[in-house]
């Protein structure tokens, strides 16, 4: 290891070293493993790769969100519909 004599006060040195360092390495490990910490890594990781398929299908991309906002909206466009099916027009 070190070229420093087994003495009681080197002992205590080291303990004092390695305890730092398990304290650094516990701090960074917390922070790793934080409910926050993963959640942010994985909802970029999430983004990215939405980004990634959106840019490499874009037609696709719009057919479903177009599909989707139909869907979501099918009551008051069903309404709209019915409506000015039903108004009379006097031309």
């Amino acid at each position: 290891m070190t070229d420093l004599p087994n003495t009681p006060d080197h002992a205590a040195q080291r303990l004092v070293e390695t305890r730092a360092r398990f304290q650094a390495t516990l701090g960074v490990a917390k922070h790793e493993l934080a409910p926050k910490t993963l959640f942010t890594r994985k909802a970029r990781q999430m983004r990215d790769r939405a980004e990634t398929e959106v840019r490499a299908r874009p037609y696709a991309t719009a057919g479903t969100a177009t599909a989707l906002f139909l869907f979501l909206f099918r009551k008051p466009i069903a309404g709209l519909v019915r409506r000015l099916l039903r108004e009379k027009r006097y031309d």
